[in-house]
């Protein structure tokens, strides 16, 4: 009700919103939050969402809100946050693109200006910062879901390789943190055998002991081993995301030929290997 009234009573409110964002002038952070949390109230409550597309620039390549996304990509491939794109506006300008994209204007919009490949590579190389691959994987597979002109996009950005190469990352990460407590790993994760510690130092007595040791655990213990060992949360998240959008996939025909490629390469193991070992994610 107050939004209506608001919008109402003036109604370039969005597009002033929108140029006090984009101004060149110095303006405190505080305000820059305010803006955009009053963009994501006006999209969140499905108000004047075409209005918003426009204002922000979403269609166009050097429209404000792809512009902004491009420049904080860039900051996490790079590692560095420059003062002028502090974390928190980073955050809020991803949360407003996933707010767009409950809506197929918004997806269109995003597609036609390219924003989409422009997140793509936070889900082929891992930043520091992995909250935002799993909010670029979101958006990913909201458009994927929204939009019906996004196939074509994806099979040219090879959006399901790029997806399934993560999937994999992750799954060998897991692997590599887990030695000896994870189920049936995939010969192609390659993950280092775990070494003794001190070995050189063990007299022929204590390497005995640590055989008998070994020798006499028993598979309850294997498994209460396993039961204490839990995935990160983020990365939780991450391959939640990653499976929803190759799920997406499957369902589409369009993709047909790029999920034969997959089914011939490692997808099947890194699929296996998750299922078997779905205590631990």
């Amino acid at each position: 009700m107050i939004l209506n009234s608001l919008l109402e009573s003036d109604t370039d409110l969005i597009s002033d919103i929108v140029d006090l964002l984009n101004t060149s002038r110095h303006i405190p952070l505080q305000l820059k939050l305010s803006c955009f949390r009053c963009l994501q109230a006006f999209a969140q409550a499905q108000m004047n969402v075409e209005q918003i597309v426009a204002s922000v620039g979403a269609a166009v390549y050097h429209g404000f809100l792809p512009t902004l996304l491009r420049k904080c990509v860039r900051a996490f491939q790079d590692d560095h946050m420059p003062d002028s794109l502090p974390l928190e506006v980073a955050t809020s300008s991803f949360m407003l693109t996933q707010l767009l994209c409950n809506y197929e204007a918004g997806c269109d919009a995003l597609l036609s200006s390219g924003s989409l490949k422009a997140i793509l590579p936070l889900i082929k190389t891992p930043v520091k910062h992995v909250k935002f691959s799993v909010r670029a994987a979101r958006i990913l597979e909201m458009v994927l879901s929204m939009s019906s002109n996004s196939n074509t996009a994806f099979i040219e950005y090879d959006a399901v390789g790029v997806f399934i190469a993560r999937l994999q990352h992750e799954g060998k990460e897991s692997a590599a943190e887990c030695i000896g407590s994870m189920i049936g790993t995939p010969k192609d994760f390659k993950v280092p055998e775990k070494q003794p510690a001190n070995s050189n130092t063990n007299t022929d007595g204590e390497a005995m002991a640590g055989v008998e040791t070994r020798e006499t655990s028993t598979e309850e213990g294997d498994s209460k081993a396993k039961l204490n060992v839990t995935c990160p949360s983020e990365r939780k998240s991450l391959m939640k995301v990653l499976l929803k959008f190759l799920l997406g996939v499957v369902q589409e025909p369009a993709f047909a030929t790029v999920l034969r490629g997959a089914v011939e390469g490692s997808l099947p193991s890194t699929l296996e290997f998750i299922i078997r070992n779905a205590a631990y994610f």
